[in-house]
């Protein structure tokens, strides 16, 4: 399939969120980010709710690309990772927490 430069812009258009933020998707492997906000409608956003992912979560990225694996640090101490495709990483808006965190770091 040809794309023409009217259909990347509108591509484009769609994949860029309307609030300001990074996304997860752009961030490196090992990067630590606190979740800002999640786009989407009202079923992915009830997905990311049920994965952990809203306002206030900590996130590490543990694998950029997709899938995207995510280590998530959880209310009762412990920590989980999780595996999301690209666009639903495209979805979580996230700002920085440190500038880079340990690959090896057991917290997350």
């Amino acid at each position: 399939m040809r794309l023409s430069l009217p259909m990347l812009r509108r591509m484009r258009s769609r994949a860029e969120p309307s609030q300001e933020g990074l996304r997860v998707s752009d961030l490196p492997v090992g990067q630590q980010a606190r979740v800002v906000a999640t786009l989407g409608g009202e079923s992915e956003l009830a997905y990311l709710r049920a994965l952990g992912i809203e306002p206030g979560a900590e996130v590490r990225v543990c694998r950029a690309g997709s899938p995207c694996v995510l280590g998530l640090g959880l209310a009762c101490g412990g920590s989980c990772r999780i595996g999301i495709g690209r666009d639903m990483a495209r979805r979580i808006l996230v700002e920085c927490t440190c500038e880079r965190a340990g690959i090896d770091d057991p917290a997350l």
